[in-house]
């Protein structure tokens, strides 16, 4: 079956998928794609910055919609990622979500408690899964209208106070 329309056609979500074990990463390519999700794959924190360095080279906003990250690997972790994307792409920190088999140990913990980020704890049931990427989507739309309304309201706010003072007094040289 065609689209009518271009407008018919949803907009393709971008999902980047970080694990070292070729296995998880699979499966979720396959359950995200399954979902509309065209999905990109990196096997630790390095591989996953090339992909969104390289993504957003020539925007501003991230490449992907989601990202999914396993928190230990054998070389550059979640902890280090979360780091990375802190520094160069903030707003996708609302966009990162965690999967770990290793959420008791104290210093993981605290990491995880500070990022703020959801955690699937490995084994994850799909449903679990598929309920804390509609939370992390929602969450972020919501946060993304209350940005854009403040950078309105900011910007509004800013153009009649120079307004204000372009008609008031005269400048002082």
């Amino acid at each position: 079956m065609r689209p009518d329309s271009a407008l018919d056609v949803a907009p393709l979500r971008r999902a980047l998928v970080v694990d070292d074990e070729d296995g998880v990463r699979g499966v979720l390519r396959r359950w995200l794609g399954r979902r509309g999700w065209e999905v990109t794959e990196a096997a630790d924190g390095d591989a996953a910055r090339a992909s969104l360095a390289h993504g957003t080279a020539t925007s501003s906003a991230p490449a992907f919609e989601l990202v999914i990250c396993d928190l230990r690997m054998p070389t550059s972790g979640g902890e280090e990622l979360h780091a990375w994307i802190s520094a160069h792409h903030p707003a996708l920190l609302r966009r990162l979500v965690f999967a770990s088999g290793d959420t008791g140990e104290a210093a993981t913990a605290a990491f995880l408690q500070y990022s703020g980020c959801p955690v699937l704890e490995k084994p994850f049931e799909l449903r679990r899964l598929e309920a804390t990427i509609a939370t992390v989507l929602d969450r972020a739309a919501e946060q993304a209208l209350h940005d854009e309304s403040s950078s309105a309201t900011h910007s509004t706010g800013a153009t009649a106070a120079a307004a204000r003072g372009s008609s008031s007094a005269p400048a002082v040289s």
